[in-house]
């Protein structure tokens, strides 16, 4: 008897200079974010259910299985909260006070 296989979900990495999605990699400066990309109702069933998606320019894809669209509207949201706050390309960070003042003692 065959073991039933199981799927292993979509992944995602956010980089500097990328968004990732199952290997594919989008430049972030110009990706617009996650969203539900449908909705639908299926027969016999009890709740609306939905697909993520994403915008990349101009242009919206979806990706995933279905989810309850609360759900949906939650994983969304947490990426996108992600995305907003992981580094950017060029986001250098500022030394802190303690970083100058270790780095160039004779100037304090």
């Amino acid at each position: 008897m065959a073991a039933a296989s199981r799927s292993r979900g979509t992944e995602i990495e956010v980089t500097r200079d990328a968004v990732i999605i199952d290997g594919k990699a989008y430049r972030r400066r110009d990706f617009g974010g996650f969203n539900i990309n449908k909705t639908f109702q299926p027969a016999n069933t009890r709740g609306t259910f939905a697909e993520l998606g994403f915008t990349y320019g101009m242009q919206s894809f979806g990706f995933g299985g279905a989810l309850l669209e609360e759900q949906a509207q939650e994983v969304a949201s947490a990426l996108n909260t992600h995305l907003r706050l992981a580094a950017r390309e060029g986001d250098e960070q500022q030394p802190s006070a303690e970083q100058l003042r270790s780095s160039r003692p004779s100037d304090f």
